[in-house]
């Protein structure tokens, strides 16, 4: 019998130097939310990243910011699972865009949701 694997990997994008979650952000969270409820035994890790404007040290702790202040609205609005939710800031790196064009900036400053067994 093949194991079906599920997964659910979802994207939050930032303003320039923000960190804060705001109602922009609630839809995919809600998303975040029902997948857990659904599979409460996933581990889930908020990835917060950043363009490459700034000093790396600077981006090294926005992006962490933005990942803790994504798990903090996942705990404080949706759920209570805080032994399941892991915040991880990983900077500039790794870009999915071109940091030299603006767009590609905006794509760059994010916080990926991922969960799956």
């Amino acid at each position: 019998m093949e194991v079906k694997v599920v997964t659910l990997n979802l994207t939050l994008l930032f303003g320039f130097d923000r960190a804060q979650v705001t109602p922009f952000h609630y839809d995919e969270l809600k998303k975040a939310v029902e997948f857990i409820d659904k599979y409460p035994m996933f581990p889930v890790v908020t990835k917060g990243h950043t363009d490459a404007q700034g000093s790396a040290e600077y981006n090294q702790d926005l992006s962490q910011w933005r990942a803790n202040n994504v798990r903090k609205a996942l705990l404080d609005k949706y759920v209570e699972a805080a032994d399941c939710i892991t915040a991880i800031g990983f900077g500039e790196t790794p870009p999915i865009a071109d940091n030299v064009i603006a767009d590609g900036r905006r794509q760059n400053r994010r916080v990926e949701i991922n969960m799956q067994p």
